[in-house]
């Protein structure tokens, strides 16, 4: 997980402002959500164990850095499911558990909420990929976005017209509607 951190923030540094959203490392556009994935897993053994405060807030200095690393690289789901299993841990963690699991997501909170204000600009536009169902009244150019209904850089949207919910939508038949695997 260490050397994916440092592989991603050298990532990030060469393909800031690049069209797309996520770094592509070694490669792949999604070996970030994997490598976060690694440190997700790693907090939840570690939460299972920690006796004490003292330890939490040793653990939270260790893992701070590489958790604001994979939330500057807009890993979106894996932290929800962090923060899922983390709350599920301290509900079931006995009394004296809990006080160093909570610690443990107030960091994951903190750390991906200065990770997302570092990439603000890039959010503001995923957010208005999601928002976006409202339709104009002007008639917009052809372009092959408008004309398939999805914007490349949309992956909600692209889901969305490869599921074959835009039955009449070109783009859909591409694939037999309802039968691809995603």
């Amino acid at each position: 997980m260490a050397f994916g951190m440092l592989a991603t923030v050298y990532a990030l540094v060469t393909q800031w402002g690049d069209y797309l959203s996520k770094p592509v490392v070694f490669g792949y556009g999604h070996a970030a959500t994997v490598f976060l994935l690694s440190l997700g897993f790693a907090l939840i053994a570690i939460a299972a164990q920690l006796p004490d405060i003292r330890r939490a807030r040793i653990v939270c200095a260790i893992f701070a850095l590489p958790t604001f690393v994979f939330s500057v690289s807009l890993v979106r789901f894996i932290f929800v499911a962090l923060m899922a299993s983390l709350y599920v841990a301290a509900r079931k963690a006995p009394a004296s558990h809990r006080r160093s699991i909570l610690t443990l997501m107030m960091m994951v909170a903190l750390a991906t909420s200065a990770g997302i204000l570092v990439r603000y600009d890039t959010w503001e536009i995923l957010g208005k990929y999601i928002i976006s169902d409202a339709v104009s009244a002007e008639e917009p150019v052809w372009t092959p976005e408008v004309r398939c209904g999805v914007t490349i850089n949309n992956s909600i949207g692209v889901r969305t017209v490869l599921k074959g919910r835009g039955q009449g939508n070109p783009a859909s038949r591409i694939f037999r509607a309802g039968t691809w695997p995603i």
